[in-house]
């Protein structure tokens, strides 16, 4: 202890006595910066730089200055009192910031919850003063965004400030008082109306608050204190008392109850924006039309009225059964609706004409009966007039019919000139299109013209078959007794649904008219002609067929099977179209060199069930075996045309390969091209050697020069394989024409054609 005392002795003498030497204020700022470089001391700088002060007795004078600006004061202002740069004294305001939660940062404003509190002191009493006070308002008055401010404002609700925050937008502050007394005005106005009122008219007329008076409204509707609802949406939305609903309702009612409808224009006329609407709330069971609502008494009168005009086989108007307010829409909207209309709908026991009028098809069905007379008389008329032309047209199709048996008959002519034919073909094909080209248009759709062409000038006979327009049908029905009760409307309607029924009646009337007064024979012989065609088409067939069973290669069979079918086989089918054309009287001009095209069109105007039987044997055409084809075509000429083929005669096939042999001999005889000349010729010697008929295109003889390999001697069959070596090579332009087949080869070749077996 005694040298603790000494020690404070010491002490206390050192501070009592003076300096022997002071050190100069460049020596203090020397020390002072040699210490900071050493990090021993950490100071600022004042802005004239003649002062030092520490970063806590920074904070301390800015915690004075907002002290005595009030508890708010501006980072600029403050960085000018305390003399210290902004970034310094920012640094200082953001440290403070995060150890003392009462001060906050506000666009550049700090301030503390004192501040705050002093505020919401204000603004009780402005809330006091007026009862209402918006967010806005008090932004603009304290310079503070609107967040920051009722974040601040919420937590004094109810202690500070002596009001309420309105729940819906957040942004208004109101007293019980103010509350209140917008509640009784609301209450007090809305019980004094005795008719409908929009909302908005009312706000502006009584200057209700807009926050309040929406909601306040609901308010007195759902707790009972306002007789009333609130009917529509935004701008429509309008209060109805329930005291003028209740009249209007009982109006409604008694109206609807005495006369079973009432009318939207007249509900309207009650005040009432939504007649449509409120009328489909009240009346529930009840049909909904464009113009009024109906009752179940209307609607049963109507049904009723229509179940008995179907029943006697008569019309109804239904116009004449609604009120005067429905229009024609409103009549065939309720047609739709009977039940009794749907079912007969299914049994085609009705039709509705003029959109509102029921009709039986009995009615229909009588009004028909009344030309009956006048269609025999005409028809005769009729067909007594075109007799010469229908005859005539008759002769010519016979004629062609006969040129192109002729021709199909001779099947060895187009069997052996396929190669010549192909070639001219190409050529004329190459100009068409050439042609069509140049005019825009291709060579099918000029061939489906032609044939369109040829169509419609085989049924300008049949247009001229016309009965009566839709005109004289209604002058005729008009002058009917029976009709006497039908308006111009209906008979016309009636005129528009028989035209094409008597159109279609007269044709048939005219055509039977026509058979029953001659052109019979006529018939008869073009018939047996094409009968005839068809049998000598339907054995060459057969006959080829049993040719192309001799080859071995599957994929040569195929291309003569697909041969026979494009030639022969299209002949047949052509034949048959023309014979069923001449029974159904169907206008017909297919020639021997028909297009697909053509031979389709001609089929699709035949009748049931022939046609859908010629569509599919057209379809056959692209089979790979020709029974496939065959069969089921002599199957439909046998049902449906009574041609008969008789199978198994010998007599007749050895006839008629003599016949195609001496046909190939004529034609071979008198050729002059080598390509025609090997093509006949290897014809002729597959037919000598192996007793068999064939019908083949130029492409496959080299198929058949192989084929003869095995059945001709061995220097007959070099001389066969040199000439086709040299036709060929002039065929593709190898070699010029004096290298080509010379005429004495030519004339070996002929020979070799000819000769008969070697035994």
């Amino acid at each position: 202890m005694d040298e603790i005392k000494r020690l404070q002795d010491e002490f206390a003498k050192a501070q009592m006595s003076g300096s022997m030497a002071k050190l100069s204020e460049r020596n203090c700022i020397q020390i002072i910066q040699k210490l900071q470089e050493l990090n021993m001391i950490d100071l600022l700088y004042t802005m004239d730089g003649k002062t030092y002060l520490t970063h806590d007795q920074l904070e301390r004078e800015i915690k004075d200055e907002l002290y005595v600006h009030g508890s708010r004061i501006n980072i600029v202002e403050l960085h000018e009192i305390v003399n210290v740069d902004i970034s310094r004294v920012e640094a200082a305001v953001e440290n403070l910031l995060k150890e003392d939660g009462n001060l906050h940062l506000i666009q550049g404003d700090l301030l503390d919850n004192s501040y705050m509190d002093n505020i919401a002191i204000e603004i009780n009493d402005l809330l006091l003063e007026s009862g209402y006070i918006s967010l806005s308002e008090l932004c603009k008055r304290f310079n503070l965004p609107s967040d920051f401010l009722m974040d601040q404002i919420e937590p004094r609700v109810g202690t500070i400030i002596q009001g309420k925050i309105d729940e819906g937008s957040r942004g208004s502050l109101f007293t019980d008082a103010f509350v209140a007394r917008q509640r009784a005005r609301i209450l007090g106005v809305f019980s004094a109306m005795t008719r409908p009122a929009p909302i908005t008219s009312v706000l502006q007329t009584y200057g209700f608050h807009e926050k309040l008076y929406a909601g306040e409204l609901r308010s007195l509707i759902s707790d009972g204190r306002l007789a009333g609802k609130l009917v529509g949406r935004g701008d429509k939305l309008e209060y109805v008392p329930d005291i003028q609903a209740k009249t209007q309702n009982r109006w409604i009612n008694a109206f609807f109850r005495e006369n079973s409808y009432i009318e939207f224009d007249a509900v309207k006329r009650l005040g009432i924006r939504n007649p449509k609407g409120h009328l489909k709330s009240v009346f529930r069971d009840c049909t909904v039309l464009e113009t009024c609502v109906i009752g179940s008494a209307i609607e049963d009168l109507v049904s009723a009225t229509v179940e008995e005009a179907l029943d006697a086989g008569h019309f109804v108007d239904v116009m004449t059964l609604l009120p005067s307010p429905c229009t024609v829409e409103d009549g065939n909207t309720l047609l739709g609706m009977l039940p009794c209309l749907k079912k007969s709908f299914k049994s085609g026991s009705h039709s509705i004409l003029c959109n509102t009028i029921v009709c039986s098809t009995k009615f229909i069905d009588g009004c028909g009966d009344v030309f009956k007379e006048l269609l025999r008389e005409k028809a005769q008329t009729v067909s007594q007039a075109s007799k010469k032309q229908l005859l005539a047209a008759s002769r010519e199709a016979s004629g062609g019919s006969d040129a192109g048996a002729a021709e199909r008959t001779n099947s060895s002519r187009s069997s052996a000139g396929d190669t010549g034919n192909d070639k001219d073909k190409s050529r004329k094909d190459k100009r068409k299109e050439k042609k069509a080209k140049k005019s825009g248009r291709s060579v099918e759709d000029r061939d489906d013209s032609t044939s369109s062409v040829k169509s419609s000038s085989g049924r300008t006979e049949n247009d001229q078959w016309v009965f009566l327009s839709t005109t004289e049908i209604q002058e005729v029905l008009a002058k009917s007794p029976a009709h006497s009760d039908c308006d111009d409307d209906l008979l016309a309607e009636l005129a528009t649904v028989l035209h094409r029924r008597l159109h279609k009646a007269f044709q048939e009337c005219v055509r039977e008219a026509f058979l029953a007064g001659g052109a019979s024979a006529d018939r008869k012989k073009t018939s047996d002609k094409l009968d005839e065609e068809y049998c000598t088409l339907c054995i060459n067939a057969r006959l080829f067929q049993k040719g192309v069973e001799l080859f071995s290669d599957d994929k040569h069979k195929a291309s003569l099977v697909r041969h026979l079918l494009k030639t022969v086989g299209a002949s047949m089918l052509t034949v048959l179209v023309r014979a069923v054309a001449q029974q159904q009287c169907v206008p017909c001009e297919l020639g021997d060199d028909v297009a697909p095209q053509q031979r389709a069109s001609v089929i699709k105007a035949l009748k049931n069930p022939a046609r859908v039987a010629l569509l599919k044997l057209d379809a056959l055409l692209n089979e790979k075996e020709l029974d496939a084809f065959l069969d089921p075509l002599e199957d439909f000429a046998t049902d449906h045309v009574g041609f008969h083929v008789k199978r198994n005669d010998k007599k007749r096939d050895r006839q008629i390969a003599f016949h195609h042999r001496h046909t190939l001999q004529e034609q071979l005889s008198a050729e002059t091209s080598p390509a025609m000349v090997l093509h006949l010729a290897v014809v002729l010697i597959f037919q000598t050697y192996t007793g068999e008929l064939l019908h083949a295109p130029g492409k496959s003889v080299p198929n058949i020069v192989a084929f003869l390999k095995d059945h001709v001697k061995e220097n007959d069959h070099r001389l066969l394989v040199e000439y086709q070596t040299k036709v060929m090579e002039a065929l593709k332009g190898a070699a010029d024409d004096e290298s080509g087949p010379t005429a004495e080869e030519m004339q070996s070749i002929k020979a070799l054609a000819v000769a008969k077996k070697a035994t």
